[in-house]
């Protein structure tokens, strides 16, 4: 089973009206990214740790987001 991946970031409606375009997770992900390399003292120490854990951020975003609490 996939991850649910919040639905579209910028929804574009593409032929047939579905929606395209970057997900709200990978968008999380992206944002969660730009904030870690700024401060690479606090990332793991691999690219492909960078990027784990970029997701981990933005499934922990989409999760919260999902369970209503505000």
């Amino acid at each position: 089973m996939s991850k649910p991946d919040g639905g579209p970031a910028f929804p574009i409606f593409g032929e047939g009206g579905t929606e395209v375009g970057m997900s709200l997770r990978d968008w999380f992900a992206g944002v969660a990214l730009s904030g870690m390399v700024s401060h690479p003292d606090m990332c793991p120490s691999t690219v492909s740790g960078v990027a784990q854990e970029a997701y981990r951020y933005a499934d922990a975003m989409i999760s919260e987001r999902e369970s209503g609490n505000e």
